[in-house]
């Protein structure tokens, strides 16, 4: 008789991959005290009540501007935090929605279709998200995610503010 084999059992657990290609960062901006605008193709940043209003179109160029002097057409970005924020826009006909993932790593920006993750990536550090716009906010055609966040500075007081801003990517419509 044929020695006995132990038999071997193995479990195999499949779990579907989350590959999405990844938001393009556009622009990455931070400084204490930074403020954002945005109106239909059009991003400005900057620091209106310092002289000489200085600011940066940072979807354009990163040479200095000035601020214009009414702001009152345009929306802020990141006055205040709200707990989860996320924007929707119809992007070739879908509801897609921009919204805030939290991970050990810190926050991650997905762009997602129902629960379809259409793209995503990371801040690249430990902040609060205050904002999240998804709208035309420069002159390429296509939609950009802008991030409105903040950062306690360390050492010594005060809040670094930043405006990271991703292109969604052709592959993710």
């Amino acid at each position: 008789m044929p020695p006995l084999l132990p038999l071997l059992a193995a479990a195999v657990v499949l779990t579907p991959a989350r590959a999405a290609p990844p938001l393009v960062l556009a622009a990455d901006v931070a400084d204490e005290g930074l403020r954002a605008w945005w109106r239909a193709g059009e991003l400005v940043v900057g620091k209106p009540d310092e002289a000489g209003r200085p600011g940066l179109r940072p979807l354009v160029s990163l040479a200095p501007a000035v601020l214009p002097e009414d702001l009152s057409t345009w929306a802020a970005v990141g006055e205040t935090c709200v707990p989860h924020p996320e924007s929707q826009a119809d992007l070739e006909g879908q509801r897609v929605t921009a919204r805030v993932l939290a991970t050990a790593e810190g926050p991650v920006i997905q762009l997602v279709a129902g629960e379809t993750l259409l793209a995503e990536n990371a801040i690249g550090r430990p902040v609060r998200v205050c904002e999240v716009l998804l709208a035309e906010a420069d002159a390429i055609p296509g939609l950009e995610v802008v991030v409105a966040w903040r950062m306690e500075r360390a050492p010594g007081p005060g809040e670094l503010r930043g405006f990271t801003v991703y292109r969604v990517p052709e592959t993710a419509r």
